[in-house]
């Protein structure tokens, strides 16, 4: 049996989805895998995503930033939460060298804590980090203004700089801080593309157009009442969110996989993030995205967008106003006309997983 570790952040749904393709496509070319996931995450969630058998291990690793909402930082909080953990990081750091002792994995992934990493290389375990973005830029953006802010900073990049490699799917923010990072191809699903579906199930009406309102994992504090009405077309949205239009209608009344859905609809609208904005170009839909002011990863996802796909950018303030109308419009009339995108970073990620473990 092959052992490998997983930690995953608990910041949001991203890298969950992130690293259960990878790990999907792992399990196939090392059958004998036995997989550990250590995470905050519900062990529900997880197991919706990852569908091959393991041992899940509540963990409280790393919080990313804590979000108000599905775009707003909590600033402080997130800065008073990072000055808690490493005021006793060390101590921290010999539980999970115990923890792993104990684990005796062949091979430590992250997606994308840190002190497992660190905690990794002093028991000479072999150890990947894998995502587009890392904790101690973005903690920096933040934080800067803290005192403790630089020695905290340096500590999270120094435990990336711990592991073997740091496999970053494109488009992943610059880390010239990091020489153990080598890019790989997207990590996106590719759904089917399933209009007569949509159709079909539209029972009062045939709509010409379909949007998906697409904000992830963390809230979004507003309603549907603020999405435009467009003629013609109608507004998809997560059934949590509220909305009483005619021109809306939930989720759920399709019963179609998210990923076919998202490859059905002429947009999507979604918030800045690397999961629902690549998903969009790989599977040729139009996107456009509310901004999340400051995220530092936002500038690189947002070139790679336009150069890939048919992009629009706007605010929570400018969704109903006119001028946002016509970017939609726009958007939804443009032709397809660039390269299709070959997301197979999983298995690039995989191959890589898979060598360490062999040489275990």
């Amino acid at each position: 049996m092959k052992h490998l570790v997983t930690d995953l952040s608990g910041h949001g749904l991203g890298h969950l989805a992130q690293v259960a393709p990878v790990i999907s496509r792992l399990a196939s070319i090392v059958p004998d895998l036995q997989l550990t996931i250590r995470t905050s995450l519900s062990e529900q969630l997880v197991r919706t995503w990852i569908k091959i058998p393991f041992h899940y291990i509540e963990a409280d690793l790393d919080r990313g930033m804590i979000m108000q909402d599905a775009i707003t930082v909590d600033v402080p909080a997130s800065c008073a939460w990072y000055e808690t953990f490493h005021a006793d990081y060390e101590e921290r750091l010999k539980w999970n060298v115990r923890a792993l002792e104990t684990l005796k994995p062949d091979l430590l992934l992250a997606d994308v804590p840190y002190i497992g990493l660190e905690a990794a290389n002093r028991l000479d375990i072999p150890a990947v980090a894998l995502c587009s973005l890392n904790w101690s830029d973005i903690y920096r953006h933040y934080c800067q203004q803290y005192k403790a802010c630089e020695e905290i900073a340096d500590r999270i990049m120094s435990a990336y700089s711990a592991a073997d490699i740091f496999l970053q799917p494109q488009p992943a923010m610059p880390m010239p801080e990091l020489g153990n990072t080598q890019p790989i191809p997207p990590i996106a699903r590719v759904g089917q593309h399933s209009r007569t579906r949509l159709q079909s199930l539209m029972q009062t009406r045939e709509p010409k157009r379909f949007i998906l309102l697409s904000v992830g994992g963390i809230g979004m504090q507003f309603s549907a009442q603020t999405l435009p009405m467009i003629e013609e077309t109608t507004w998809i949205v997560p059934d949590r969110v509220e909305g009483n239009r005619k021109d809306i209608v939930r989720q759920s009344v399709f019963d179609m996989h998210y990923i076919d859905l998202l490859a059905s609809v002429d947009l999507v609208l979604t918030k800045t993030g690397y999961g629902a904005l690549v998903e969009a170009v790989v599977n040729q839909v139009p996107v456009l995205c509310i901004e999340r002011p400051g995220w530092p990863e936002e500038p690189g996802l947002f070139d790679w967008c336009r150069e890939h796909g048919y992009f629009g950018k706007t605010t929570l303030q400018e969704l109903s106003r006119p001028a946002t109308t016509e970017t939609i419009k726009c958007l939804m009339n443009a032709h397809w006309q660039n390269e299709s995108v070959v997301a197979d970073g999983d298995q690039h990620a995989a191959k890589v997983l898979s060598s360490y473990l062999y040489q275990a």
